[in-house]
């Protein structure tokens, strides 16, 4: 059994404990009217010996075997219980509601309660309405959390949700902004990822009509549907449009470098 306590405490415990001892045999010894001072020594010296003693035993009442019923761990211990109690009974109401075919009302609780709660819950709630039979709660507040798992730069995450959203909503998903579609595309590794993102920027122009990287997402589109995708017809099809849509982009080296892969 292993009781934690620094040198520092041990010395102040040894000089507590020498206060108190000297404190007592004090009190055994006429001083006159200043009597009373060795009484208020021990009287004080008891009190912060116990206090420290109190202090030990809290801090090691796990290896001690000691249930506390009071302190910072209990105290956040039942908040995070009422917290899960919480979003436990949210996500009953959800539940029913998105059953019931009522998903514009299940957005409108459960954006107010994240709004509430600064979107601390979000990924706690995610996780459960993405469990739903009825995806279309997921999928659309799937869009907001995308965007925050992004402003935050947790780009793994984010493409977890993209891909769970993407396919609950057959492979026709719209983000929020076009700063995520930029961001997801930069940050694309894995063939699946890839394959989404080239699907959301082919409607990247219905989407954030005149945004000034249209060309360069399409560019990035067509070198994934060529070096990764193995898809040179639908590649064919975005150099084909970029070349009509935005003559500029014929001067530019990498669209010359696609052009020769596909004209070989």
């Amino acid at each position: 059994m292993g009781i934690e306590a620094d040198n520092r405490f041990a010395q102040y415990l040894i000089i507590q404990v020498l206060t108190l001892v000297s404190g007592y045999l004090a009190i055994f010894i006429d001083m006159g009217i200043f009597t009373f001072l060795p009484m208020v020594i021990f009287l004080m010296a008891s009190v912060t010996l116990f206090r420290s003693l109190g202090v030990v035993l809290h801090s090691n009442a796990d290896s001690l075997g000691l249930k506390i019923r009071f302190g910072k761990q209990v105290e956040e211990e039942q908040t995070r219980r009422a917290k899960e109690q919480e979003i436990s009974e949210l996500s009953t109401q959800l539940y029913k509601l998105c059953n019931a075919n009522k998903v514009e009302k299940a957005w409108e609780l459960l954006e107010k309660r994240l709004l509430d709660d600064h979107f601390s819950s979000e990924a706690d709630i995610f996780a459960r309405i993405s469990k739903y039979e009825n995806p279309d709660l997921a999928i659309k507040a799937g869009r907001g959390f995308i965007e925050r798992l992004i402003a935050n730069h947790e780009i793994r995450k984010s493409w977890d949700v993209l891909a769970f959203c993407y396919t609950a909503a057959n492979d026709d998903y719209i983000l929020l902004s076009a700063e995520s579609v930029i961001q997801l595309s930069a940050n694309a590794e894995t063939l699946n990822q890839k394959k989404m993102i080239v699907t959301i920027i082919q409607h990247f122009e219905q989407d954030f009509p005149n945004h000034p990287k249209t060309a360069d997402l399409l560019l990035t589109a067509a070198r994934f549907r060529i070096h990764d995708l193995d898809d040179f017809d639908g590649a064919r099809e975005i150099m084909s449009h970029l070349y009509s849509a935005y003559p500029i982009i014929r001067s530019d080296n990498k669209f010359k470098a696609l052009e020769s892969i596909l004209a070989s």
